[in-house]
This record gives structure tokens, sequence and C-alpha cells, in this order.
């Protein structure tokens, strides 16, 4: 539209006052910022460290920028993170619930004003949404089968914070027990977070209590190491003396002696699965409610051995 020598000051006077395009007017027009804004509990937790970074991986090979959000578990904080994303315009959310049973009058708003949204690792109860979920029945019932499989009765179960997905993989558990034949024993069930200090407090607590266990399925990964330095710390071996299982199937569970025997909860697909989700909602303009199930793995490796007579 201009000739050469006018294009060639335009840009140089472009450079000289660092003008950016303005995102927000060109919204306007369009109607599209090509910008998600993704939300999770923490990066610290490894597992959703994965399913961010494979979540930008798929965005940007589609073409989309990512804004992120730590809600920290925080109902409150959530909601504020996904008002201050929507008044950046954003195309569209993934979000990981800080909790199943909160913020359901602000998902319902985003159902009803056709906002696209996916939901993370996990539903809110009575909200039909898009969402890709773990099976987390599954993850319990995996792990807690392995351990019985090995000759284990004496299983603790290190649970996570209250609430799903922690309610669900306790039911798998229980599931898992209950077909053995095994009641379930009150005694065994301690841990309320998924960090590597709940593992080393479990232990602690199990040990005060004198409970016995020849095995331990936890909660994330960190919480099975935290327990597995714990129990060293008491002189207990895994995977001679006890057993232990743990969750997220991360890089460092192969990277620790003996290796952690996990149950792969596949962050990195979930991540893709999810943006592919989102960007149907945003091209179609139209709502899901699809719901996409993850099936768990479980990846056996050292910290796992039969029970011997004497312990079990």
């Amino acid at each position: 539209m201009v000739g050469p020598e006018v294009r060639e000051r335009i840009l140089e006077a472009v450079e000289v006052s660092g003008y950016h395009r303005n995102a927000l007017v060109k919204a306007l027009k369009s109607n599209r910022t090509h910008v998600i804004g993704i939300i999770v509990p923490e990066l610290s937790v490894s597992f959703f460290s994965e399913v961010v970074r494979s979540a930008e991986r798929e965005a940007r090979a589609n073409g989309l920028q990512c804004f992120l959000c730590q809600s920290h578990s925080s109902s409150d904080a959530l909601a504020k993170d996904i008002a201050a994303l929507r008044e950046y315009r954003v195309d569209g959310l993934l979000i990981a619930p800080a909790s199943d049973k909160d913020n359901q009058p602000l998902y319902k708003s985003l159902t009803d004003q056709k906002f696209p949204f996916v939901l993370l690792d996990t539903g809110v109860e009575g909200i039909k949404a898009a969402s890709v979920i773990n099976h987390h029945v599954a993850i319990g019932r995996l792990a807690t089968e392995h351990l019985l499989s090995l000759g284990h009765k004496r299983i603790a179960c290190f649970r996570g914070y209250p609430g799903l997905p922690s309610e669900q993989r306790y039911e798998g558990y229980c599931q898992a027990l209950k077909k053995a034949g095994i009641e379930i024993d009150a005694e065994l069930i301690v841990g309320d977070n998924y960090d590597f200090e709940t593992g080393l407090e479990a232990v602690r607590e199990l040990l005060q209590r004198k409970a016995r266990f020849t095995a331990l399925v936890a909660s994330s990964d960190y919480v099975a190491l935290g327990a597995i330095q714990e129990l060293a710390r008491h002189g207990i071996r895994v995977p001679d003396d006890v057993s232990v299982v743990g969750c997220a199937n991360l890089d460092v569970s192969k990277m620790v002696t003996p290796p952690l025997t996990s149950v792969d909860q596949s962050p990195k697909l979930i991540g893709e699965k999810a943006v592919r989700l989102l960007i149907e909602q945003i091209d179609q303009q139209f709502p899901s409610a699809t719901t996409i199930k993850v099936n768990p793995k479980l990846v056996v490796r050292g910290t796992t051995a039969p029970a011997k007579r004497s312990r079990a």
C-alpha cells in the first residue's frame, strides 16, 4: 500500500519508538486473541507442570499463546484468575478445579455464556462441561492390586487432601481390598496432601500408632519418596521390609534408588487432549460436555517386592 522508501521509514520509526500492536484492539475486530488461559493449583506439583508443558506445546503448534495462573488450591484465587483472564479476552480456558464442590455458580455461568473451557484432571459436582480426567478409581485399584498380587495384606493408604480425586483413588483401594476379602483398617489410612512432607509425616504417624503394614500406596510420587526417606530413617528397608507404590510416574521416579514403582497418570496426554478439545469449542463456537477419561498404567520398578511371610 506504500512505496519502499515510505515503508522503510515506517519500520525505522516502529523500531525507535518500541511500538507494539495492541492485541486487545485487534481482538475487538476479529473476536479472537489467539490466547488461552491455563489455571492449575501449583507448578511445583510436577504432575501439573507436565500437563502445562504439554498443553503449551500443543497450543503453540496450533498458533496459540498461553497465559498461566496458579490457584494454590484456593477456590477464591481460582475465581479471581478466571475473571482476570477473561478481562484479557482469552479465547478459552483450561482449568484444574481447586475443589470438586466449589465454584459451581462460576462454572455454570461459563457454560450459560457458552464460554469455551475444559476441566483438567477432575470434574466438578453438578457441572456438565468438557473435561479430560484421570480414571482415579482405577489408579487406586491398580496400585493396590499390584501389592495384593505380591502377597501383601497389610497395605497402608496415604490419601491426598479431602475431595476428588483422593476419594476416588481411596475407593479404588477399598475395591481391591474387598475383592481380596480383606477388611478396611482405619489405622492404615493416613496423609492429607500430595507433597514430600506428607510422606514423612504419614510414616511417622503410622509408626506412632504402632500400625503393622508391609506395603503402602502413596497419593503421589513425592509422597512416596518422602515415605521412603522416613522409613529409611527408622531402619526400614524398601522393598525388603515395606513395598511402596507412587502415583504419577514423574521423571524423578526413575532417578531414585531403588527406582519407584508408580501408576502412570499420562500428564502429557491430558495436556494435549485438553487443548484439542478446547480448540474444537473455540472453532465451532459451541460448548462441549465431552469427557475424556485417561486410563492409568502401572509401571513396576524396584520399590515393590513379594511380601515375606514373617512380615505379612
